[in-house]
């Protein structure tokens, strides 16, 4: 009797040292969760790496899935897509019964240009997503993969500008010389979900960087009315749909509407449907227009960039993930203006009005 108590007491000891050591784990990476996710939101995708993957070294802990979902989000943000792939997997295997995790896959392969992995991996989500507007955008999604499958899958062009691509398709439109300098009215958004006070900071970034691209070609000044504008930029919660050429519509995070000047365009002019910009008008989505979660700096200053593109001329779109005119959201992009999205505005401004 006295040695099965021994044993019992043996056992109960172990179990209370295994639950002290799974607590001690779990305070652990706790401990780094909560300062990563506010680096998330912040931006700060390095910092928030780094939290995270002292965080995984406590797996296998209660937050082992998150973890790890949460890294392959930031590895996908800083570009890596075949790291956030192998991080989702590892959270799988955490949370089986996670299926969310196959639209992030189906996010990653898209990026690295696998577009059937990507269709597959999305197509597992909406077969068992049970929430129908969840289910109805991954589908959406799908489509606009399969109708952009020869795009995607396009070798890296070595043309320094996509000008001549834009011009095949009636793409280019300008701003008169004597329409310098643009007036440019940027809104604000305050009590609209996911909007923050430093957005307007983002687009005058934004414009300012086109002028600088443009060595001087443009030139832009803030008015404080909407009236008194040239470009308007406005921001809104509402879903936002752009319109290509073959009648498809997509989602889209910003949306530009260009009005033609009164007097006619001297530029280009061997194609009529390259005409002189009178009026611009941007609307920008204050979150995430697939998933309505709040967005990051670099979303809002990317998609800033992308409309004031328009805004200012290019029509159009690149074929290609690193510019920031590319057709679609790519982790390739930086929020910054690629080395031939500068050549190209600087081309459009070169020759004379």
């Amino acid at each position: 009797m006295a040695a099965l108590e021994r044993f019992k007491l043996l056992a109960e000891s172990k179990r209370e040292l295994k639950d002290a050591e799974d607590l001690g784990k779990q305070i652990s990476a706790y401990r780094y969760m909560e300062p990563a996710e506010l680096a998330i939101k912040q931006g700060r995708n390095l910092v928030a790496k780094d939290l995270l993957l002292q965080a995984a070294k406590e797996d296998p802990s209660p937050f082992s899935g998150v973890i790890h979902r949460q890294l392959a989000y930031v590895f996908r943000n800083l570009g890596n897509s075949s790291q956030a792939i192998e991080e989702c997997q590892t959270a799988l295997k955490f949370e089986p019964k996670n299926k969310s995790v196959n639209y992030t896959i189906g996010l990653c392969y898209k990026d690295l240009g696998q577009v059937d992995n990507a269709i597959a991996y999305l197509k597992r989500f909406t077969e068992s997503e049970k929430d129908a507007e969840e289910k109805a955008k991954a589908r959406e999604f799908i489509e606009d993969l399969e109708h952009d499958r020869e795009l995607l899958a396009a070798p890296v062009s070595d043309s320094p500008d996509y000008l001549d691509a834009l011009l095949a398709n009636g793409k280019v439109h300008r701003w008169a010389k004597t329409a310098m300098p643009l007036r440019v009215y940027i809104g604000r958004g305050e009590g609209l979900t996911g909007y923050r006070e430093n957005f307007p900071q983002f687009a005058f970034k934004a414009f300012d960087s086109w002028v600088r691209a443009s060595g001087g070609l443009l030139q832009c000044v803030l008015v404080d009315r909407p009236q008194d504008s040239d470009i308007e930029l406005e921001w809104t919660v509402e879903d936002l749909f752009k319109e290509e050429d073959d009648g498809k519509k997509r989602r889209a995070a910003g949306i530009t509407h260009m009005q033609p000047a009164t007097e006619a365009y001297s530029s280009f002019n061997s194609n009529p449907a390259c005409w002189a910009v009178g009026h611009a008008k941007i609307r920008i989505q204050t979150i995430n227009c697939f998933s309505r979660e709040e967005c990051t700096d670099d979303d809002i200053l990317s998609t800033c960039l992308h409309e004031a593109g328009h805004a200012l001329g290019i029509g159009g779109h690149s074929a290609y993930f690193s510019d920031i005119m590319f057709f679609g959201v790519s982790n390739k992009q930086l929020p910054a203006l690629s080395k031939r999205d500068k050549a190209t505005i600087v081309r459009i401004y070169q020759s004379e009005n």
